[in-house]
């Protein structure tokens, strides 16, 4: 029983070393997991800025605003203001129409 408990003792010892190679690998990792992620996101994000200048500049190039000059606008204040051709009077209503 004796043995058996220094047996087991010393296997502990042995799977102790390699649990604690295997922890610091994890952590490792993890640790170059977040790096990489965090290097992918910048990546992402200026990927993301130059396609934005990018569509601005071919939208600018393939449709150019240029100022258009205002049209007159003709302030009608009532009807008889506007232009008509000819009047013509409706018999069955008892209205005017104005073909303009």
């Amino acid at each position: 029983m004796v043995r058996q408990s220094r047996d087991r003792n010393a296997r502990l010892t042995l799977c102790e070393a390699s649990v604690c190679k295997m922890e610091q690998r994890t952590n490792d990792m993890e640790l170059n997991a977040t790096e990489n992620s965090l290097m992918a996101q910048k990546e992402q994000q200026q990927l993301k800025d130059v396609i934005r200048a990018s569509i601005q500049q071919l939208v600018q190039y393939i449709f150019p605003i240029e100022p258009v000059p205002p049209i007159p606008r003709l302030d009608y204040t009532s009807v008889s203001d506007f232009p008509i051709i000819s009047v013509a009077v409706c018999t069955q209503v008892g209205s005017y129409i104005c073909i303009i």
